[in-house]
């Protein structure tokens, strides 16, 4: 167990890190992990950046209340989650015309040159993929997306979710099966169809 000198000293120096923080540094350091993140836990291409943006607005409100208690990245991801939240109320407003066209539109934006068949293959998993995280959840597919895709160890996500590393490693495991649950109800629906 630490000593409590010892962890001044380490929060003393944390904090010196933490003055040198200023927002530029902060967006160019992370809006790459914000943007994929994003994209991870299910907005759309074309809204990744408006995604990105409430991100920052809210970091730039809150840089002063940063501490250093967790890394940078994942004080971050909190905006992130919070930020997709409230993009999936907005979007759950939208008609599923508009969501097949969005979509579709999306798929020929990213890859003009492609064959039309990969684009349509790359759009229906895309789909697939998005209505799986819907079906399992947000809280589970954070913790999925946090671990599985951007490699946090469980230490980080338990600070990051405020949840016992414990109940993570569980939550990981449970949410891995309800995934390829999910997953397969799906792809069973598509082939019956």
């Amino acid at each position: 167990m630490q000593s409590d000198s010892h962890r001044d000293t380490a929060l003393g120096e944390n904090s010196a890190q933490l003055a040198s923080l200023d927002f530029c540094s902060i967006y160019t350091e992370t809006s790459e992990f914000v943007e994929r993140a994003a994209r991870r836990l299910g907005v759309a291409d074309n809204d990744v950046e408006d995604v990105a943006q409430d991100v920052f607005v809210h970091i730039h409100r809150q840089l002063p209340s940063f501490e250093g208690r967790c890394a940078l990245k994942t004080w971050v991801f909190g905006f992130v989650v919070s930020a997709v939240r409230n993009y999936r109320r907005k979007k759950r407003r939208r008609s599923d015309r508009d969501t097949l066209f969005e979509l579709s539109w999306q798929a020929t934006q990213s890859a003009p040159m492609c064959d039309p068949y990969e684009l349509a293959a790359c759009a229906q998993a895309e789909s697939i993929l998005k209505r799986v995280a819907r079906e399992i959840g947000e809280d589970k597919a954070a913790v999925l997306v946090l671990s599985d895709f951007e490699e946090r160890t469980m230490h980080e996500i338990s600070t990051l979710l405020g949840v016992n590393v414990n109940t993570l490693y569980s939550r990981r495991r449970t949410v891995r099966l309800e995934f390829d649950e999910a997953l397969a109800r799906l792809l069973a629906d598509k082939i019956s169809k």
